[in-house]
């Protein structure tokens, strides 16, 4: 059975890793999506660096 490793923020190992959180720079946030009932229920969402 493998063991389970508990891995916190402030490890010193976590420093060592060439780790970035974001691929792209721009800032991503919630918007809502509520649309009425004779709307669309469906929304295009665009990702920044994914070709459509």
């Amino acid at each position: 059975m493998e063991e389970t490793i508990k891995l916190m923020s402030d490890d010193p190992i976590v420093a060592t890793l060439r780790f970035q959180p974001y691929r792209s720079t721009v800032q991503r946030g919630v918007t809502p999506f509520t649309p009425a009932e004779n709307e669309p229920q469906t929304k295009e969402i665009s990702t920044p660096g994914v070709p459509n």
